[in-house]
């Protein structure tokens, strides 16, 4: 069976657009608190001393990539007596210092060190925490420190790869997750939005959990943190139990918002949520040409495939299993066809855009997970004229993109996610 151009060009536009995995997200502005230790080892010729103390440190990063570092100082006061080891000690100062850094939206953090001999202090976030180690001369610094601003967010994130469409369909649900830092009690839950596209789909959210149609449960946080367990049926998604209200499968965005009783409000943004038929190999580590092991084997093995819905009914969907050379752009699918000798099989085709399930059926709530899955590489047809079997090869090595995809071939809603793959010879 061949595919229309218009699904060639939509598995084509997709290749094209589909950007690497980014980081989790993170509302700014975000404020993180806590304290950090200073240690210091001091050494003389009668040997060596250690001292540690710690003060308070507060991050705080702004939505304009900016950052500002208020931390209380430290100092140490070194001793070394002409007959005895090195010591120290650490006493606080009664100063704190205001320091003026940046971040890059993402992951990512550079704070001054003050000093032209050292370089910047660097570390990394996320929407829970912030990190940060180093070492200057005898000092070291470490810290990590939670974040204490407000917060509103969906757990796992929604628009980063499919942990969270995967909790819905093993019937785990995910969490709603809402901080305030003066108390879960400052939080006015009246003030509750759930906004997807454009249109406010608050209260149908709310009706489906108050009137009991799906379940929901309080999970444990602390003072300062609400975390709400929805528990929608696989099964029943698109038959009451789809608290997000789409209207259709593809991407969506999704906003939340809500408000503490002292009237400011927070908000938080998840662009590209997915609804609808997908295929997920999550990690790099899944996908390996088995050329590169000991003893070599002529697959490509990946392994935890999952083909799930998690939108409405695709009972037309088709996968595709592709790769793309990460120099040249040249495409390669793994499909069936006939090799022009009176025999047909699967092999990578290049420059052809075929699917190597024509058609599955996908229902809402679909749920199919295979822990391995071995194609054969040694069998590939280079583009080119004359019959298949006369062009027939071993798939070529060097740095490729694995791109696997779901198409709900009523809609053309097509999702497709990628990642890199080293392919070897023999």
């Amino acid at each position: 069976m061949k595919f229309s151009t218009v699904a060639v060009g939509l598995f084509t536009f997709w290749l094209a657009i589909v950007p690497p995995p980014s980081a989790a997200a993170v509302s700014f502005p975000a404020e993180y608190s806590g304290s950090y230790r200073l240690t210091v080892t001091v050494r003389n010729e009668f040997g060596s001393g250690l001292c540690a103390n710690e003060a308070a440190l507060t991050i705080v990063l702004q939505a304009n990539g900016q950052l500002e570092w208020r931390i209380a100082e430290l100092e140490a006061h070194l001793e070394s007596p002409s007959n005895a080891p090195a010591t120290c000690t650490i006493r606080p100062t009664g100063e704190t210092n205001v320091i003026q850094g940046t971040h890059d939206g993402v992951s990512r953090y550079s704070v001054p060190s003050g000093h032209p001999s050292f370089p910047p202090i660097t570390g990394s976030f996320d929407a829970e925490s912030i990190h940060g180690e180093y070492t200057a001369g005898p000092s070291y610094i470490e810290f990590t420190l939670p974040v204490v601003s407000h917060r509103i967010a969906i757990e796992p994130d929604p628009s980063q790869g499919f942990d969270f469409h995967k909790s819905i369909l093993e019937g785990r649900g995910f969490k709603l997750v809402m901080r305030d830092p003066h108390g879960r009690e400052h939080l006015d839950f009246a003030s509750l939005k759930l906004i997807v596209g454009s249109t406010d789909t608050t209260q149908h959210l709310l009706s489906r959990l108050m009137q009991g149609i799906v379940p929901f449960s309080e999970d444990s946080g602390d003072s300062r943190t609400r975390v709400v367990r929805i528990l929608p049926d696989p099964q029943k998604l698109m038959r009451g139990h789809d608290v997000f209200a789409i209207p259709f499968n593809g991407d969506w965005r999704i906003e939340l918002r809500l408000c503490d009783k002292g009237g400011t409000c927070f908000n938080t943004v998840y662009d590209k949520v997915w609804f609808g038929p997908f295929v997920d190999v999550p990690t790099p580590a899944n996908v390996g040409d088995m050329r590169c092991g000991s003893p070599p084997a002529d697959v490509l093995k990946m392994t935890t495939v999952t083909v799930g819905n998690n939108g409405i009914d695709a009972p037309k969907s088709a996968i595709y299993l592709g790769l793309v050379d990460a120099a040249s752009g040249s495409l390669w699918t793994f499909y069936f066809d006939d090799f022009g000798d009176g025999t047909g099989r699967h092999a990578w085709w290049q420059g052809q855009v075929q699917p190597l399930i024509p058609e599955i059926s996908l229902p809402s709530g679909a749920l199919m997970q295979n822990p391995e899955l071995l194609v054969v590489d040694n069998v590939a047809v280079p583009a080119g004229s004359g019959a298949p079997a006369l062009r027939r090869t071993a798939f070529p090595a060097g740095l490729f993109r694995l791109a696997v995809a779901a198409l709900d071939k009523d809609t053309g809603a097509l999702r497709l996610v990628q990642q890199n793959v080293q392919m070897c010879s023999r």
